[in-house]
């Protein structure tokens, strides 16, 4: 039998996976959320024209359904020598319109926002879709309060600690930082300290 564990999963799946939480973890497991997603690579034998712009990302006061087009094949193995890659995110709203759309409409669609862009319209020799949920915690209005309770409870689950993005924030580095936290929660166990950019030092 372990002497603790650390869960690290995504905030709405713990509920589901630690039947024996307490009330007040139960509670805040329950209200947390996360978005999905919905990527968009097109494939071309060759580069499309050159773009000035390695990513590029479009506010929602352009009320596009596109987030985001990342120029993929300018990074080292990405692509062929000489061939295109780009990746389109979607926005949220485009995303749930569209989760159970199929892949040929999802792409009608691309062209179509992209074509309202200095992009234009393009000619994908092939495309893939990748659809990923959960993807980011949703820090919603309130949340950071019931997080702050949480992090403060007295009643806990005996010998489960806790990981996750949504614990800090909506990154990689911010979940790396919550499982060191986790560990160092453990009695017994000593986390080193990791040096974030800018010489900040999370234990």
């Amino acid at each position: 039998m372990a002497d603790a564990v650390v869960v690290a999963l995504p905030g709405c799946e713990v509920a589901a996976l630690c039947p024996k939480l307490t009330p007040g973890e139960r509670g805040f497991f329950e209200q947390v959320d996360y978005t999905r997603e919905i990527s968009v690579s097109l494939m071309f034998k060759r580069a499309p024209r050159p773009l000035s712009f390695d990513t590029a990302s479009f506010p929602r006061s352009a009320a596009m359904g596109l987030a985001a087009l990342d120029v993929e094949h300018r990074k080292p193995g990405f692509a062929p020598p000489g061939a295109g890659l780009l990746r389109i995110t979607l926005a949220t709203r485009a995303t749930d319109r569209l989760w159970e759309a199929p892949d040929s409409e999802i792409v009608d669609f691309v062209d179509r926002e992209l074509a309202r862009t200095p992009v234009g319209h393009l000619k994908p020799q092939d495309y893939a879709i990748s659809r990923t949920d959960p993807m980011y915690p949703i820090f919603h209005p309130g949340y950071l309060t019931s997080l702050i309770r949480f992090g403060r409870r007295i009643d806990r689950s005996p010998r489960l600690f806790f990981a996750g993005d949504y614990l800090v924030g909506p990154s990689l580095e911010s979940a790396l930082t919550s499982g060191l936290r986790a560990a160092a929660a453990i009695p017994g166990v000593r986390a080193a300290p990791v040096v974030q950019r800018g010489g900040d030092v999370v234990e």
